[in-house]
């Protein structure tokens, strides 16, 4: 009896130590830890960023895939052709069952169709020069962020904004159709809004044992 609980202990530390190793060195959680550079973030005093029309790309997410959407919905705003399945595919391979990818594999999967993203934390940021920060880089491109949201830890994507509304793609809003979600915007791309404080209150909500917190993927900027 004694060398079959060593056994099943054993065979657990194996596996633990499998997962550690899988996790570490695949999905790469320390990166989550690197900071935005303020000196990098010039605050711009424009009250809209750049306008983008709106385009039918709301889709409506399956499963725990709301990464891949985000990452598709971008990749057709940077006028990149690569597959919804294609991205799915690829993500599935470093998933964490049941909840989806870190902000790593994103970027990863970014590079892997010739998109230039990286991984940064705004967690030193006070609340008002992380709205500054995303106001000046929403002046050229779309960013992804990791929040809170729909009870869930959840990837969505700003588009753009005007004023103190911000403008952004939700894969997990209520379906429309078999499609595509409702659609809360008539002038934008994305299906939905809301101001900045509410944005960076579920942004900072977000923290698994410390890692995560105020992620953001920022896209390139030419």
């Amino acid at each position: 009896m004694k060398k079959r609980t060593l056994g099943i202990s054993i065979l657990l530390a194996i596996v633990l130590v499998i997962f550690c190793l899988w996790f570490f060195f695949l999905i790469k959680p320390w990166t989550s830890f690197a900071y935005y550079p303020k000196d990098l973030v010039s605050v711009s005093a424009s009250e809209k960023s750049f306008p983008i029309n709106n385009i039918p790309l709301n889709l409506k997410q399956s499963g725990y895939y709301c990464g891949s959407y985000s990452m598709y919905f971008v990749s057709q705003l940077l006028q990149n052709n690569v597959s919804l399945e294609a991205i799915i595919e690829n993500n599935k391979k470093y998933e964490i069952p049941r909840t989806g990818v870190v902000p790593e594999v994103l970027v990863s999967s970014f590079e892997n169709i010739g998109i230039n993203a990286k991984a940064f934390t705004f967690r030193n940021y006070s609340p008002e020069e992380k709205g500054n920060a995303l106001r000046s880089l929403l002046q050229t491109n779309p960013v992804i962020l990791l929040v809170m949201r729909h009870g869930y830890l959840h990837f969505i994507t700003l588009v753009g904004y005007e004023n103190d509304t911000v403008y952004l793609y939700d894969s997990m809003l209520p379906r429309e159709n078999k499609i595509y979600t409702i659609d809360n915007t008539n002038e934008w791309a994305g299906n939905d809004m809301m101001s900045f404080d509410e944005l960076i209150e579920i942004w900072e909500d977000v923290s698994v044992f410390s890692l995560y917190k105020s992620m953001a993927i920022i896209l390139p900027t030419s």
